[in-house]
């Protein structure tokens, strides 16, 4: 659930098109939120950061998703 409205899915496929630009945006933000990892990749907040720009969805969409449903 996601303010008010129920998701069964989300289509992350728009990752396929992304480019190298894309993963140097990823890791500005990531240092914008003080996340200083050698694998930053590897962390949920990165993975969440992605699946946002692929998705459109807001960043808080999949903050909102229980653990197991934001980490498959």
């Amino acid at each position: 659930m996601f303010e008010g409205k129920e998701y069964t899915e989300v289509d992350l496929s728009a990752m396929e098109d992304m480019t190298a630009e894309d993963l140097c945006a990823m890791g500005k933000i990531m240092t914008k939120l003080g996340i200083v990892n050698p694998v930053a990749e590897m962390t949920v907040d990165y993975a969440i950061y992605m699946a946002a720009r692929a998705s459109g969805k807001p960043v808080e969409f999949s903050r909102a998703c229980p653990p197991r449903r934001a980490l498959s």
